[in-house]
């Protein structure tokens, strides 16, 4: 079966047993993992090893990418004296 774009997977039930099995799509699993291990230290981490913010941004829905951009400026800005 051909990815599907924007899908999470398929489910396949065997019509003997009525066992149900949830297949998840590469790319779904992929995002899946950034999301859930995303937080502001990661997002430094990012930057401080050398990478584009644009490459942690881009496969992301656009719902986090205000967040991200929010935790880069805040780790950016001077600790206050």
């Amino acid at each position: 079966m051909e990815p599907r774009p924007n899908a999470e997977g398929v489910v396949v039930r065997d019509l003997g047993t009525g066992n149900m099995l949830k297949i998840k799509q590469e790319d779904y699993v992929r995002l899946h993992r950034i999301i859930s291990g995303l937080t502001a230290r990661t997002v430094w981490q990012h930057m401080v090893g050398g990478n584009p913010l644009d490459d942690l941004i881009v496969p992301l829905p656009d719902e986090f990418h205000d967040w991200i951009r929010r935790s880069r400026r805040a780790r950016s800005a001077p600790a206050a004296a």
